[in-house]
């Protein structure tokens, strides 16, 4: 649903108003009574859904909820490095295999696991997987309630395969660097890569320098809000951001989501200390940066098997 001009349809962003204020409120209270790391499971649990459910049939996206919860229980449970590795490695190609029905629908699984299985979690597995259940299926109601629909964009077998190994070595790669607490806010490594490396080379190569523009907008978006904005602001300002990230995955506009993106990350973030929340907004964008190199490289390398397979076909 491309749009013409920097705003989404109104309509649309009623509707993505009203989704995120059903979810919202929830999630804000996961986040009161289980604290910020199953809520944010949950907002993970939510963009997957997001992901599937308006392209696929009912049936499919609650296969992928359930595959979505499982995982989520899995990684609670986990214990150790080389276990929550093994089980980020097995989200990657569970990601890679769902491709085939369609591009980027359970795209941040693997970070989802990551967040489960290296974060403490001081809850069961069940009741995790209790709210990235509700959280699943809450979006998938609201998808066909509100009418937010989107075509489906299968990944042929030639470009699913070496895709899903590429990600598995890369994320995988990525989140031990993260166990092992090596470098600051390491999850928006894995997050840029899953992201930007996508198994069409082409919306890969795209999404390259959208990711490097988009980030560096929203992260001085971000630095000039913190600098000027009083706490209780910047925590209401993210209701629109969050607003128009719903809209812009709907509509396909990359580059604008990406702008909102660091500011809402940001925000919902905020301790109220300005100095540690513009330090954390650098490395954000520092790992962005990282993560587009990484990613570079192996889209070239899709885009020489989609070469290939033109010229042979």
């Amino acid at each position: 649903m491309p749009v013409d001009g920097p705003l989404p349809p109104r309509a649309l962003l009623i509707k993505a108003a009203v989704a995120v204020v059903v979810l919202g409120l929830p999630i804000a209270a996961v986040g009161a009574t289980m604290g910020p790391t199953v809520a944010s499971a949950a907002v993970l649990a939510a963009i997957a859904a997001v992901g599937y459910a308006p392209a696929v049939p009912v049936r499919t996206a609650l296969g992928m909820a359930a595959v979505t919860t499982g995982f989520a229980a899995l990684a609670v449970a986990s214990s150790g490095p080389v276990g929550a590795l093994a089980l980020v490695a097995a989200a990657c190609v569970t990601y890679g295999a769902t491709n085939l029905r369609h591009e980027g629908g359970l795209l941040v699984l693997p970070l989802l696991v990551d967040l489960l299985a290296v974060e403490t979690i001081d809850h069961t597995a069940a009741a995790v997987a209790a709210v990235v259940g509700g959280t699943a299926l809450t979006v998938l109601v609201l998808v066909h309630v509100l009418g937010l629909h989107v075509q489906a964009k299968p990944v042929p077998p030639h470009l699913a395969l070496p895709h899903t190994v590429l990600v598995t070595v890369l994320v995988t790669g990525a989140s031990a660097l993260w166990a092992a607490e090596a470098l600051p806010h390491a999850y928006w490594l894995p997050l840029t890569i899953l992201v930007v490396l996508r198994a069409w080379p082409d919306l890969g190569r795209r999404r390259v320098p959208a990711r490097m523009a988009g980030t560096v907008v929203g992260a001085a978006s971000a630095a000039l809000g913190l600098l000027v904005l009083p706490h209780a602001v910047l925590v209401v300002a993210a209701f629109p951001l969050a607003v128009l990230m719903v809209a812009y995955t709907v509509t396909g506009d990359y580059l604008r989501f990406v702008v909102c993106l660091t500011p809402f990350v940001v925000f919902t973030a905020s301790t109220g200390a300005v100095d540690a929340d513009l330090l954390v907004t650098a490395e954000r964008l520092g790992l962005t940066l990282v993560g587009v190199m990484l990613s570079a490289p192996a889209l070239a390398l899709l885009a020489g098997i989609e070469g290939r397979h033109r010229t042979a076909g």
